[in-house]
């Protein structure tokens, strides 16, 4: 008996391989109980106890220790796989009406630039992406939400957030209204 406890304890801290889980307990306690199932089975009105033999259920439990019946229990089971999102695909906004197609209101950017407000959300990408005569700071260096200026910033009607102030931020403007709806 002990040293079926002792490889069902060792079946539960045995490193598994890549790629599969651990033995739980759950899986050793259904082996223990498979290992008793076939056990009854297998001695079944066969149990003689004797002076000087050794005890009737040692030789069969030892033969089920090994056993594939008892062993597949024991086994580790492999691991869950994790999904991989495809990403979704950017859809660049609609064109707001009246205005022609590539045009912006006083825009001075190159072709092919990004503008800050198409798709970039962290602080690294709205600096990377700002458009052309716009500053992060003001003449008193201080700073200027770019969140603001993109549309984003949670607390867009308020004079600024912990982000900086919130004022157009093409150099030389500085009016109370977010860059994307300043004439600059």
């Amino acid at each position: 008996m002990e040293t079926w406890h002792n490889s069902m304890v060792q079946a539960l801290m045995r490193k598994p391989p890549a790629g599969h889980r651990y033995v739980t307990v759950q899986q050793i306690l259904s082996a223990d109980k498979e290992l008793w199932n076939l056990l009854s089975q297998n001695t079944r009105g066969k149990l003689k106890v004797s002076i000087g033999e050794p005890p009737a259920l040692d030789s069969e439990i030892k033969v089920l220790m090994s056993s594939p019946a008892v062993l597949c229990f024991m086994t580790p089971l492999p691991g869950q796989t994790q999904k991989t999102e495809t990403p979704k695909p950017v859809v660049p906004p609609a064109p707001k009406p009246g205005s022609p197609k590539g045009e912006s209101k006083g825009n001075n950017r190159q072709p092919g630039a990004k503008r800050k407000h198409e798709g970039a959300t962290t602080v690294k990408e709205l600096l990377q992406n700002m458009p052309t005569n716009c500053t992060s700071k003001t003449e008193q260096n201080k700073f200027i939400c770019l969140h603001y200026n993109n549309g984003t910033c949670k607390r867009q009607k308020a004079s600024s957030c912990n982000m900086g102030l919130h004022m157009c931020y093409y150099k030389g403007c500085g009016r109370k209204r977010p860059y994307i709806e300043c004439e600059h």
